[in-house]
């Protein structure tokens, strides 16, 4: 069960359990998946183009956030970066299995020979290696989904603040994430918020009306019986 464990997490860490953005390709199983995430919690991108078509006045571009991370200078270091720390914890923990299993296999060599109290000694002793063991894979996991979110968070800025520099310089009145569907940029010229509230007055004025008109008709009525 030891064995298992390490190995799965070592492979986790080993071949690409960071961010999308710092892997060299991308599969379709994970695009997929990718895109399946951000259906769950974001408007789809095309939903978005489509609803910006209907202005022809207006300048809107996307922009895979995604490719923009993993391709730019500093996404490529940030990767290399990664990469060495996560090589860095699967030395770690690997050096630590080493311990452990050479400890399991000079008990079992000797646990025969052992009486009950040493025995019980030595399993107690296995069994405090075994804890720590764990707690070191644990640790390691939780620091490099830690620093991932990180990086990934302070690269995600700047490519937001490229975004608008690009888009202010080129006149772009939207930019849109195709991956996620998030509008990383409008212009004041896209801002259709006081239309809407003016139609949602206007809505909210009928209805008042309509209601104050229906509630004379009642008024009348009870008076002529």
């Amino acid at each position: 069960m030891i064995k298992k464990s390490v190995s799965i997490f070592s492979l986790s860490l080993l071949v690409g359990s960071c961010a999308v953005f710092v892997t060299k390709t991308t599969s379709q199983k994970e695009q997929a998946a990718i895109k399946a995430g951000s259906a769950a919690t974001h408007i789809d991108a095309s939903s978005v183009m489509t609803a910006f078509e209907g202005t022809a006045d207006l300048k809107i571009r996307y922009i895979d956030m995604f490719a923009a991370m993993r391709e730019s200078q500093e996404g490529q270091q940030v990767s290399k970066e990664l990469d060495a720390k996560r090589k860095e914890y699967a030395q770690k923990i690997e050096q630590e299995e080493k311990r452990l299993q050479q400890a399991m296999t000079e008990y079992r060599s000797k646990s025969s020979m052992l009486s009950e109290s040493a025995r019980s000694k030595e399993e107690q002793q296995l069994a405090k290696m075994k804890r720590e063991y764990e707690g070191v894979v644990k640790n390691s996991e939780e620091e490099l989904k830690l620093i991932m979110q990180q990086k990934t968070e302070q690269l995600g800025r700047k490519v937001d603040k490229a975004v608008t520099e690009v888009a202010k310089k080129d006149g772009l009145d939207a930019v849109v994430d195709k991956v996620s569907g998030r509008v990383i940029y409008t212009s004041q010229k896209s801002d259709c918020t006081t239309k809407i509230t003016q139609a949602m007055n206007t809505t909210y004025e009928t209805v008042v009306a309509q209601g104050d008109k229906k509630s004379e008709a009642v008024s009348v009525a009870s008076n002529k019986k």
